[in-house]
């Protein structure tokens, strides 16, 4: 999130891009479709909306993370 607060678009799309192999492994395609412009810098996007961005996939990263914990116990 700090990445993104501070409109770091390198440290972004190098985070998605390690990111990326994993959850495709999880087959979490809606998070990939959101990170796949981070990490190719193809968003158009302010300071405040670039953080809004990241913030919804924190939540669907979340929800992966909730996801996979039910399903391991």
């Amino acid at each position: 999130m700090a990445a993104a607060k501070s409109n770091d678009h390198e440290k972004l799309s190098a985070l998605a891009h390690k990111m990326t192999p994993m959850l495709k492994q999880l087959e979490a395609w809606q998070i990939v479709r959101l990170i796949e412009p981070l990490e190719h810098r193809k968003l158009d996007m302010g300071k405040a909306e670039v953080s809004e961005y990241v913030s919804v996939i924190c939540e669907k990263m979340q929800e992966l993370f909730e996801g996979l914990s039910v399903e391991m116990n």
